[in-house]
Order: structure tokens, then C-alpha cells, then sequence
């Protein structure tokens, strides 16, 4: 690729790139409509109750009768696990795109005071002692 087809790419990409963040505020704001706060502790909660469900499961295979354990013990665990895990990155994403400003809280600014600070990038939902 010549120089000069570089720069126009380039231009070209940093257009688009800057357009970006109004295509997603407006995506946002079009398809999920307002977004509150009481929309995080609702989502929040669901995913204490998905973590707990999990747990069960794995409590349930601890209890099982060693004669009876089965794959599909560890399957329903894993699936699960996996609806778990997919609740925190929904959350994690929700945040992410509160900090970005694609949306703003439509009743209160509290929330989005408290993800402004550092430790807005930890992972609340991680029980790992790191």
C-alpha cells in the first residue's frame, strides 16, 4: 500500500472511530430506553441468586451418593456456572457502558459519582484474593 493510500485509510478510520460513541449512545438510548439505577441493583441481585443457584448444584453433587453421580450432574452445575459467569459480564458491560457515557442514570447521579472512582475497574463480583 502507498504512503499516501495509508494516510487515507488512516483519515477514513479516524472518522468512523469518532463516530462511534454517539452510534453507541444512540443505539443504547433507542433500544433499551431509560436506564435506572434501580435497573443495576435489580440486575446485581439476579446475579447473587444465579450464584447461589450454582452453588447449590455443586453442594447437591458434594451430597450425591457416589454410586449415583452422573455427568448430568456436573452438566446442570456447568450450565449454571456459565449463566452465572454470563450475569457478571452483563453487569460488568452495563457498568462499562455507564462509565463511557453512552447513557446516563435517568434517576440519579449516585451511582454514576461512585463508578468514577479508581477502583471502578475492579471486578466486585470476583472473590479471588489478588
Amino acid at each position: 500500500m502507498t504512503h499516501s493510500k495509508e494516510t487515507q485509510v488512516r483519515k477514513v478510520m479516524y472518522k468512523i472511530e469518532h463516530k462511534i460513541p454517539d452510534m453507541n449512545n444512540k443505539a443504547i438510548s433507542e433500544i433499551t430506553g431509560e436506564i435506572y439505577q434501580a435497573d443495576f441493583e435489580l440486575l446485581a441481585e439476579s446475579i447473587a441468586i444465579m450464584r447461589a443457584q450454582y452453588l447449590k448444584k455443586v453442594v447437591d453433587i458434594a451430597r450425591e451418593d457416589q454410586s449415583k453421580l452422573s455427568a448430568s450432574s456436573f452438566n446442570e452445575a456447568r450450565e449454571c456456572k456459565l449463566a452465572f459467569q454470563e450475569a457478571i459480564e452483563s453487569f460488568n458491560q452495563l457498568k462499562r457502558a455507564l462509565h463511557r457515557g453512552h447513557f446516563t442514570l435517568a434517576d440519579a447521579n449516585e451511582l454514576s459519582n461512585e463508578l468514577n472512582n479508581e477502583e471502578d475497574d475492579k471486578n466486585l463480583w470476583d472473590d479471588s484474593e489478588n
